[in-house]
């Protein structure tokens, strides 16, 4: 299933992390887990941190060699790490006062509102819901642009700079971290569905971060899905199948962008938090990736965060929030770059 969910949420743009749950009592098998992990993760990027779920033994003495043991052995593999754990063993002693001070943590605490503070995830229930899932869901809050920062820092096999949708020799940098008021424009290659494209001999790819091609393409194909991830591209072998669900039944496979001929060349502008941008009319949605717009926005904004997920960037109604955590109490929602001017 981990394998399963990861290729699902990479084809979606879903941001993914990871968790590895320890059963080490010691040092040593704590490192050893690490380079498992690590065995596990190598051809695989992930957009927020690795963690060690730590709730099998309840010892502070063990926790004390165990947790440091494991995250450093992983850190040193080039991954951004962090520590899942429950709130009753992070304030109890359990979890040693040193190592909450040294990673990240992700706390387990299923109530309507934490007295943990310190936390950048927190875990709020273990019964949620989520359409399309059967079954509760454990359901979570962050309050760190993970994505933003992991890839900034060049950790998890992302690169330090997030490229656009574009060819990749264009090498176009559109995420930044700086806080500037002056839109930034490049002339990029960017790749519409249904656009028809033609391949010779290239190499068929069964997802986008498999390491090796599964066959080679010859001939006429059409984009499925404007995404990129991985610098690969979908592919479909008719012009009915571009955008139909489930995407297993109608993707031919993956093929990387530097492999598909010419096509029309656009004018990309990007965007750095505090931004001001105007909108009219302008269609304002929930999330990255809801399929309809919940209301419509006329006026001045400003960007929240440079992270660009499925072609929309979150925006805020005053500048002051720019960047504000928990970004759900300061975002107004998501637009399309597009409609932004």
């Amino acid at each position: 299933m981990f394998d399963k969910n990861y290729a699902a949420c990479k084809e979606q743009g879903i941001p993914v992390g990871a968790y590895w749950y320890s059963y080490a009592t010691n040092a040593t098998d704590a490192r050893a887990e690490a380079r498992v992990c690590a065995s596990v993760i190598k051809d695989k990027s992930f957009e927020y941190p690795i963690f060690l779920d730590y709730e099998e033994e309840g010892s502070s003495a063990t926790a004390k060699e165990v947790i440091p043991a494991f995250l450093e052995t992983l850190e040193k593999e080039g991954y951004y790490v962090g520590l899942y754990s429950s709130k009753s063993w992070l304030t109890s002693g359990i979890i040693p006062s040193s190592v909450i001070s040294t990673y990240d943590i992700w706390v387990a605490h299923w109530t309507s509102s934490t007295s943990y503070s310190g936390y950048t995830i927190w875990q709020n229930s273990s019964t949620g819901t989520i359409s399309g899932i059967s079954g509760n869901v454990d359901t979570n809050v962050c309050v760190v642009d993970y994505p933003t920062i992991i890839a900034k820092a060049g950790k998890n096999n992302l690169s330090s700079t997030t490229t656009t949708t574009t060819d990749t020799t264009t090498n176009t940098t559109t995420n930044t971290n700086t806080n500037t008021n002056t839109n930034t424009t490049t002339t990029t290659t960017t790749y519409t569905a249904g656009t028809k494209i033609t391949l010779k001999n290239a190499k068929l790819y069964a997802s986008a971060t498999a390491s090796s091609s599964s066959s080679k393409k010859t001939g006429t194909f059409y984009i499925y899905s404007s995404d990129v991830t991985n610098n690969r591209i979908r592919i479909t072998n008719s012009k009915s199948n571009v955008g139909k669900t489930p995407a297993g039944t109608y993707v031919t496979g993956w093929i990387d962008v530097s492999s598909i001929g010419s096509t029309s060349t656009t004018t990309t502008t990007s965007f750095a938090a505090g931004d001001k941008v105007t909108l009219k009319s302008t269609k304002l949605y929930t999330s990255a990736s809801a399929a309809t717009a919940k209301v419509y926005k006329t006026g001045t904004y400003y960007i929240y965060s440079s992270t660009i997920t499925n072609n929309r960037i979150r925006i805020t109604n005053s500048k002051s929030n720019v960047g504000k955590t928990p970004a759900g109490t300061y975002v107004s929602g998501w637009v399309n770059v597009s409609d932004i001017s």
